[in-house]
């Protein structure tokens, strides 16, 4: 089990810069999983309720999306992690409308499936109490996504995914091989995490400094990410969809005036502005459009 944690810290210090001081609250809220062959990993309602990070092996993850038929399917390897969804918790709207995901092991995996899980609530509540923690995890998603469009358009060229040092996976990760991120921190990586007089003198000037730095106060995030955050953060299973701020002021304005109250043209009401379908508007309740206020939404990130 420890060699497994220092796996763990690696990939996670490797992906997001995070200390062992910030790694041990991470793990002491999960636990490891070793699912058989064939066994259900995570089905809609667990992957509402936890983040799943693929250590090893291979899993098929299978949804639906919100408005739309047909399901979608992924092969999950080491690295990865699911689902996508759940990364609005962060307070970045970053979509994955699914209403119904399944993740199951894989049997054409060569090497025993491990997976790490973590619960969203007692996460959610480590991002209250040390806001440093909702800055990892959302450095950790943007490697996440940038990773999955990044083996989206290299597929012309290359069936393995990208280490956190831009190389490609070895070809062993296809077949549910670890990523090299969970091998033990290289030399210079391990050096660069040692304490120096330089270091402590930087920081403990800084600290005395009377003076706040520009923006450090800053806390106010995009009401996109606030909305699909407090949606995701209380389960509910739908409403990732149509959720932008002039749709919800066009349920209770005419459009054109709903539009002018949000600064957008014409040309950007919902339905006018691209070809895709037009989806039922989900009901978000009613909003105060004069003060900007958003009921049940969660106070600004620190």
């Amino acid at each position: 089990m420890e060699d497994e944690d220092d796996a763990l810290w690696s990939y996670m210090h490797r992906r997001t810069g995070m200390l062992r001081v910030d790694f041990a609250r991470l793990r002491a809220l999960g636990q490891w999983l070793y699912p058989n062959p064939g066994e259900m990993i995570a089905d809609t309602e667990s992957s509402r309720a936890n983040l799943f990070i693929m250590v090893q092996g291979v899993a098929q993850a299978s949804y639906t999306y919100e408005g739309y038929e047909g399901a979608g399917r992924k092969t999950m390897r080491s690295g990865d992690c699911f689902d996508y969804r759940i990364f609005n918790s962060l307070g970045v709207f970053v979509g994955f409308p699914n209403q119904q995901f399944e993740a199951v092991a894989g049997e054409e995996s060569l090497h025993p499936v491990i997976v790490y899980r973590i619960p969203l609530a007692p996460l959610v509540g480590l991002f209250e109490a040390a806001p440093s923690m909702a800055t990892f995890l959302r450095t950790y998603s943007t490697g996440v996504l940038a990773r999955e469009v990044q083996l989206i358009e290299a597929q012309s060229w290359s069936r393995l995914s990208f280490d956190s040092y831009g190389a490609p996976e070895e070809e062993a990760w296809t077949v549910g091989g670890r990523s090299r991120d969970f091998c033990s921190l290289g030399e210079v990586e391990r050096q660069r995490l040692r304490p120096s007089w330089d270091a402590f003198s930087t920081w403990f000037l800084g600290s005395l400094s009377p003076f706040v730095r520009l923006g450090e106060r800053h806390n106010q995030g995009a009401l996109s990410g606030d909305i699909a955050s407090s949606k995701v953060r209380q389960g509910d299973l739908i409403g990732l969809v149509d959720m932008q701020l002039h749709g919800r002021l066009a349920a209770t304005r005419p459009p054109e005036a709903a539009a002018a109250a949000a600064g957008c043209p014409g040309a950007c009401l919902p339905g006018r502005h691209h070809a895709t379908p037009t989806l039922a508007p989900a009901d978000h309740g009613s909003v105060a459009v004069e003060m900007g206020v958003v009921p049940s939404l969660p106070p600004p990130r620190s």
